[in-house]
């Protein structure tokens, strides 16, 4: 069962991946909005790294902003629709629970919230922000030391 699916009230709510320190987030929000989309985090990623991500692709809306159309969870190399990667930074409405319920396990058995968001980006629900400011991967070991060494410097 979903425990913090009833915490939500229903409400749209922000998914941080904590393998990924953001130094800038997403400060704009949309209160006035008719329709309900989903947002994800994304950054160009080396072509030799996508098989660490989800990767997206789609058309372009503006310089900063793509309606997403295809996403793939960790594809090989040749497989990746862009080296546009999803770097753990999403806004979700409500009903990912449903879609997230009713999907398949997918890569390594699990269910894949890039399995989830598929769906809706084949309808049109899912667009792409290009993150700007400075990422850090903590999920490897000098991921992590650089983190904790940027977030030390920054305390003094």
């Amino acid at each position: 069962s979903w425990v913090r699916r009833n915490a939500l009230d229903n409400r749209p709510c922000i998914y941080f991946l904590t393998h990924t320190k953001c130094v800038q987030l997403i400060k704009k929000r949309n209160s006035t909005c008719q329709i309900c989309v989903y947002i994800v985090a994304i950054e160009e990623v080396p072509a030799d790294q996508v098989d660490r991500y989800g990767v997206i692709a789609g058309e372009a809306i503006n310089e900063n902003l793509i309606r997403v159309n295809d996403m793939v969870e960790k594809p090989d190399r040749e497989q990746a629709p862009s080296n546009l990667a999803i770097i753990g930074r999403y806004i979700l409405t409500p009903d990912i629970f449903d879609i997230l319920e009713r999907i398949p396990a997918g890569r390594n058995g699990e269910v894949q919230i890039t399995d989830a968001l598929l769906q809706q980006a084949q309808q049109g629900n899912v667009l792409a922000y290009k993150f700007k400011g400075r990422r850090i991967d903590c999920g490897s070991v000098e991921g992590f030391v650089e983190a904790t060494n940027f977030c030390y410097q920054q305390m003094g």
